[in-house]
């Protein structure tokens, strides 16, 4: 529960390009635009480390530069991005973090009903101390090296759509020192985890779509057994069925709801089962105003010792509105409920965001935040409230 929160936002999977029909900003060379931009942000954070009492309060400096390169052909599609992130903690320089990701991503129109696809990636990613799998003990963030890939394809025939995928994530965590002495062990966690399935989706009419989608998760992690004696190794099987809705200009909805299993290697740790769950609308009530809902129910990997998995729940809410055409305004609220399985943990995590997006001129915006956290546990000692004001500049094509 109680973690520092790493001012910097790098996403695992790697954005798809704009497709052909758009023409994005950017700078043109040739066929490709590319799209250049850093963000410079200072705040200041009351409880960095999320703590339940003595909480350590800092000012906080980021610098995250990005590129994108994406291109402009009436077929097919391709994008690179690279960006990264630093931190600096002023009241914890050993907390200091830095992030990097880059990706490539693409897709291959075969014909009008057929298309293929597929990205490639590698994150470089300091995790706070004071994570679940971390804990305080330890004298800097854990930093991992991530590589992922996956593969995927749409054919259509008439009303039917069949869509293939698959997938896998390779991480490997660093070791770190413990204060006081020795070494913490992260190599516990190092693991492969994939995953396969297929969607099948059938259009009801225009902008409807029913599906069924079934995938299979396997894990295996590199250590046999972990410092604890236990094989965390696991696989499952996840099945869901719902609907999808784009009703150009006013609402895209995607809803499924079904079940979810994982099986353990080791004895020790109980296999779990139960409802699974996909939720997300976006709803543009007015020209101005876009409401949006996401909510999911899942099970999320853990290696909290006597627990298999985290059974989470989160909900969020938002609401986007441009109140000016340069002057955006924005909501977010949120509540998670991280389940431990197999031990007696419950953690429930509130939190609200407000923004303002402030477009000074074509190139510059200032995005001024407040963010507002609150974790109540029943376990001792994982309690928090955290308030966090924070300023933002970026330049460059977004």
């Amino acid at each position: 529960m109680r973690r520092l929160f790493i001012y910097v936002v790098l996403t695992t999977g790697i954005a798809m390009p704009a497709t052909a029909q758009e023409t994005p900003e950017g700078i043109r060379a040739g066929a490709f635009i590319i799209q250049p931009s850093v963000s410079l942000g200072v705040g200041y954070d009351t409880n960095i480390f999320l703590e339940e009492t003595n909480e350590d309060a800092s000012f906080v400096a980021t610098v995250s530069p990005r590129v994108n390169v994406i291109s402009d052909w009436n077929r097919h599609e391709v994008a690179l991005t690279a960006g990264g992130s630093y931190a600096l903690i002023a009241d914890s320089s050993d907390d200091n973090a830095f992030q990097f990701d880059v990706g490539l991503s693409g897709l291959l129109d075969v014909t009008r009903a057929v298309g293929i696809t597929g990205n490639i990636g590698y994150e470089f990613v300091s995790e706070a101390r004071g994570e679940d799998d971390t804990g305080l003990g330890i004298t800097e963030p854990v930093t991992s090296h991530n590589v992922s890939a996956g593969l995927g394809a749409d054919v259509v025939f008439g009303r039917v759509r069949v869509s293939p995928f698959g997938g896998v994530l390779m991480r490997d965590f660093q070791d770190v020192n413990l204060i006081g002495g020795g070494v913490d062990n992260q190599d516990d966690r190092d693991r492969v985890e994939y995953n396969a399935g297929l969607e099948l989706g059938y259009s009801v009419r225009r902008g409807i779509e029913g599906f069924v989608r079934g995938q299979y998760g396997r894990i295996n992690f590199q250590e046999a057994v972990d410092d604890a004696g236990v094989n965390r190794d696991s696989d499952g099987w996840r099945v869901l069925a719902g609907v999808k809705v784009d009703l150009t200009r006013l609402i895209e909805a995607s809803a499924g709801f079904g079940y979810e299993t994982r099986d353990f290697e080791d004895p020790t740790l109980s296999s779990v089962s139960g409802p699974s769950a996909e939720l997300g609308v976006s709803w543009s009530i007015t020209p101005l105003t876009t409401l949006n809902f996401d909510a999911s129910r899942s099970f999320q990997e853990t290696t909290i010792t006597g627990s298999s998995v985290t059974n989470n729940t989160t909900l969020q809410f938002g609401v986007d509105h441009a109140l000016l055409r340069n002057l955006d305004l924005g909501a977010t609220l949120t509540y998670a409920l991280e389940d431990f399985e197999g031990i007696n943990r419950e953690d429930n995590l509130f939190g609200v965001r407000l923004k303002a997006d402030w477009r000074v001129m074509r190139l510059l915006t200032l995005t001024p935040s407040y963010q507002f956290r609150l974790g109540d546990s029943n376990s001792a000692g994982e309690d928090y409230t955290d308030h966090r004001f924070f300023l933002t500049a970026t330049y460059g094509f977004q």
